[in-house]
């Protein structure tokens, strides 16, 4: 077994160094890092640094955020940068380095500028792979400095002080500093955010047109249209296949074939349906149905035209799809036809599918056993079979307000998706008597057999009083009897509010 020190109060040295007994399948880098958890109680600032410095040397990969919280929040600030230069001069073989979450969330850390001392120590680690940093914000020409110092750096994430008019002038030097990356994600910093918005709109537009070795780019929080930049890409003959896998593009024109043929390796699609001028049948877009290595699609804004969309898209891609994600427009739409368009049509790989904004529009059944829409009178059959075995998250946000009042969906149906384990309903418009179905089934183990994260949260509307007594029966009900099921699982989590 190997062994490392632990610290506690001492009268004559303020430590009580204790061997600690870990696993000897330990990595240096698991070492470390319980290390820094046994040091949290230490109060001795010097003795914390001489024992960072000392064990670090075999280190490849560090959250530095956690030996950040060693230190007092009036002190941290001169003490890291000569912590982080000792660790940076003596683990010479350091890959991967990041200021992540730490064990405390510190305020005031999101709001620091790197320093230069900090810049130059992170410069040092020449063999690093991977640089994230989200508590201490950048400037861009920092930012390319240091990047052009770490010639093997593939993964980057920082904070970057947001510039107006924001320009590159030296074109070579930006391609020299960035080329090599192949994950470049980054979130503008503002006290304006048309400022923050700005810039991140002219960074990843910028790196799309001059930067064709990146896989992932951009601020993964936030939408940026790419279309006309990469239409305007595609057109210059100059410029070699790109290698982005997701593209995010606001839709309000045709896209002909081969109109993006130079982007083949798009793994993931991120459409923004723009509703005005839209043609009557939605626009033509046969070139976002090439992508032969499609696995996530999410769609923005569905409108009016969705079921035409959902229909050509998941013709091409249903089979291959693992993540799929819907945002609809406030409007009324085919709940059921939605339903069995995705849960029952044979999926094997669909993983995940979100659903939100559903304002679900009434149905009627007829003596034939088929739905009747009566928006638009369309008839078709009930639920099909569910099929969707691959499926175990799913999420569905109904709206606050439907259109019609008295729509409902059938819950008991919705959750017979056989292998589902992570499931979030939130406002669900349902009736007593599909609620009660479910209750039965849950109890009877019919359905949510594998699940262990279960959200169940009902749409407010004006109910008697007997009716608002059987509702929560039946709510609590439900949580008792996944609850009790869940205790063969280990882990389980249920919230069910009427």
């Amino acid at each position: 077994m190997e062994q490392i020190v632990s610290s506690s109060n001492n009268p004559e040295n303020g430590l009580n160094l204790q061997p600690i007994e870990l696993a000897a399948a330990l990595s240096p880098d698991e070492e470390f890092d319980n290390l820094v958890k046994n040091l949290l109680d230490c109060n001795n600032i010097e003795y914390k640094k001489q024992i960072l410095v000392k064990t670090c040397s075999k280190l490849t990969k560090i959250n530095f955020a956690k030996v950040m919280d060693l230190f007092p929040e009036d002190e941290y600030i001169s003490n890291i940068s000569g912590v982080l230069l000792a660790i940076a001069c003596n683990a010479s073989n350091i890959s991967d380095f990041q200021i992540m979450e730490g064990f405390f969330t510190r305020q005031d850390c999101n709001l620091n500028s790197m320093s230069e001392e900090m810049v130059s120590a992170i410069a040092k680690m020449t063999k690093l792979e991977v640089l994230k940093v989200r508590h201490f914000s950048i400037t861009f020409f920092s930012l390319m400095k240091l990047c052009g110092m770490l010639p093997s750096l593939k993964t980057l994430f920082f904070k970057i002080k947001a510039e107006p008019n924001f320009k590159i002038y030296d074109m070579k030097d930006f391609q020299k500093s960035f080329g090599h990356l192949e994950i470049f994600q980054f979130c503008p910093f503002s006290n304006e955010k048309r400022l923050e918005a700005d810039f991140r709109e002219s960074l990843t537009l910028k790196c799309i047109l001059y930067l064709p070795n990146l896989i992932i780019l951009g601020d993964p929080e936030y939408f940026v249209d790419m279309l006309p930049t990469l239409l305007d890409y595609q057109s210059l003959a100059t410029c070699k296949q790109s290698k982005l896998s997701t593209l995010t593009l606001s839709v309000d024109r045709e896209i002909k074939e081969n109109a993006l043929s130079k982007f083949p390796d798009v793994r993931q699609l991120h459409i923004k349906w723009v509703e005005n001028n839209q043609p009557s049948k939605g626009h033509l877009v046969p070139e976002l149905l090439g992508f032969q290595h499609l696995t996530q699609l999410v769609m923005y804004d569905l409108g009016t035209n969705y079921s035409y969309y959902l229909k050509k898209f998941l013709e091409v891609y249903g089979k291959c799809l693992t993540h799929l994600v819907l945002h609809f427009q406030s409007l009324p739409i085919d709940f059921v036809m939605l339903f069995n368009m995705i849960c029952c049509s044979s999926f094997d790989n669909l993983d995940l599918l979100a659903m939100s904004n559903l304002d679900v529009q009434p149905f009627t059944v007829d003596e034939n056993n088929s739905v009747l829409c009566q928006l638009n009178c369309v008839a078709h059959q009930h639920f099909g079979r569910v099929s969707c075995e691959s499926l175990n998250h799913l999420e569905l946000e109904f709206v606050f307000n439907h259109t019609y009042a008295a729509t409902y969906v059938h819950l008991s149906k919705i959750l017979s998706v056989p292998n589902l384990e992570k499931v979030g309903l939130t406002r669900v418009p349902t009736s007593l008597d599909e609620l009660w179905k479910t209750m039965l089934l849950v109890a009877k183990r019919a359905i949510l057999k594998k699940v262990t994260h279960f959200k169940l949260h009902l749409l407010d509307k004006d109910m008697i009083e007997k009716e608002i007594i059987a509702i929560t029966r039946c709510c609590q009900s439900i949580k008792e009897e996944l609850l009790l099921s869940g205790k063969e699982k280990g882990e389980m989590f249920v919230e069910v509010t009427p």
